[in-house]
């Protein structure tokens, strides 16, 4: 009876470190994709730089135009930057990346989130025309933290989204 509850206990053994291999491979497999990049084609047939997706196009006048570029930073690595100019997707910007959008002249309002956290941070900005402006997007302060928490951080994320804008995973600003 003995040598038979040890056979069991080995086989639950062998079948628990199997799951957890299988696991980790499919979460090293996870993180490979997030982080392998390539070109994408613009509407335009121009091409978008790596760790960028092209966006619909927002009319612009005479030149007008931001540069968005996320910093080279690990955290959030995996996770694509969401940048919205008016509510229309522009750009998804991985660690690294940046990308030059047009941008039409007066008020705008530009958003930036990631899918895997809730809330963003947004800016107005008044554009003048013929005009480049550059942004910086980094992870914001307040989130890093927050994700420290483990499956809590959910939570406090979404209340601390609640709470108003400028909340989410990234904070941007105007360099120039």
């Amino acid at each position: 009876m003995k040598t038979v509850l040890m056979a069991v206990g080995e086989v639950r053994r062998r079948k628990f470190f199997v799951a957890c291999r299988t696991l980790s491979m499919i979460a090293m497999a996870g993180l490979v994709a997030a982080c392998a990049g390539g070109n994408a084609v613009s509407d335009a047939g121009g091409v978008v730089p790596s760790g960028a997706t092209a966006g619909p196009r927002v009319t612009a006048g005479r030149g007008t135009q931001v540069t968005l570029t996320r910093a080279s930073s690990l955290v959030y690595v995996g996770v694509p930057a969401t940048v919205k100019i008016n509510g229309e997707q522009v750009a998804n910007l991985y660690a690294g990346a940046s990308s030059t959008v047009p941008v039409a002249p007066g008020p705008n309002k530009i958003t930036v989130e990631a899918f895997s956290y809730p809330g963003n941070w947004e800016i107005d900005l008044s554009v003048r025309p013929g005009k480049t402006y550059a942004i910086q997007i980094e992870p914001r302060d307040g989130s890093i933290g927050v994700n420290l928490l483990g499956v809590a951080a959910l939570a406090v994320a979404a209340a601390q989204a609640s709470n108003g804008k400028n909340t989410g995973a990234f904070q941007m600003r105007v360099v120039n």
